[in-house]
C-alpha cells in the first residue's frame, strides 16, 4: 500500500472568506449576539406613529453612543432607512410589517402584496398531477424489482442493487402568455443594444 501523501495546510487567507463566515453565522443567533454583530432593541407599542392605506412611514437608526470613547472612530455613515406600514384594522388589532414595494392598495392585484407575491388567477393557473406519467413510473418500478437479482452480499450496499427512484412533477404553477414575454425579451435587448451603439457621447 502506498503512503499517504504529505499534508500541506491551505492557505486560511484564501480558503475561508470573511463575509462568507458571517452569512454562516446567522444560523448561530445566540453566537452572533455574543460578537456584538446583533443587537437587539425594544421599543415600545407607541414608538411609532401608525400610517394609512395609502402611505408608509420610515424609521432607522441615526446614532449610537458608546459608554466609553472609541478605540477606532468609526466613519460617518448615511443612516439606513426602512420603509413600514403600521395599519389600525379595528377591535384593538394593528398590523404592522415593513412596506411592500406596490404599496398595500397597488392599483392591479396582480404582483406583491403586502410582501407576497400574489397569484392573480388572471395571470397564473395550476396544473393539475400527470397521472398517466406517474403511472407509467410506478409501472417501469414494479418491472425492475420484479426482475432484480438478490444482492451477493447484502451487508454492503450495492449500488447496482437499488431500486429506481419513483417521482412525479406533481402539480404545476404555470403563468399564460409566459411564453411571448420570453419571446419578446430578445428582441428588445437586441433593439436597445442597436439604440446604445448608435448614440452619440
Amino acid at each position: 500500500m502506498p503512503p499517504a501523501p504529505a499534508f500541506v495546510p491551505p492557505d486560511m487567507a484564501s480558503v475561508i472568506d470573511f463575509h462568507k463566515a458571517i452569512t454562516g453565522l446567522q444560523a448561530y443567533p445566540v453566537l452572533l449576539r455574543a460578537l456584538g454583530l446583533v443587537f437587539d432593541l425594544d421599543l415600545p407599542a407607541d414608538f411609532l406613529p401608525l400610517t394609512a392605506l395609502t402611505s408608509f412611514g420610515t424609521f432607522g437608526v441615526v446614532g449610537a453612543e458608546p459608554g466609553g470613547g472609541w478605540a477606532i472612530p468609526p466613519a460617518r455613515i448615511p443612516p439606513a432607512m426602512t420603509a413600514y406600514d403600521y395599519v389600525a384594522l379595528g377591535g384593538g388589532h394593528r398590523l404592522f410589517l415593513t412596506a411592500p414595494r406596490h404599496g398595500l392598495n397597488a392599483p392591479d392585484p396582480s404582483g406583491q402584496i403586502i410582501g407576497l407575491l400574489n397569484l392573480d388567477p388572471r395571470d397564473f393557473g395550476l396544473a393539475q398531477v400527470d397521472i398517466d406519467g406517474a403511472m407509467h413510473k410506478a409501472v417501469i418500478v414494479a418491472e425492475s424489482a420484479a426482475s432484480a437479482q438478490p444482492p451477493l452480499h447484502p451487508e454492503v450496499f450495492d449500488p447496482t442493487s437499488t431500486m429506481p427512484s419513483l417521482r412525479s412533477a406533481g402539480m404545476t404553477r404555470r403563468k399564460f402568455s409566459h411564453h411571448a414575454i420570453s419571446r419578446h425579451a430578445p428582441l428588445r435587448s437586441a433593439e436597445s443594444n442597436t439604440a446604445s451603439s448608435a448614440a452619440t457621447v
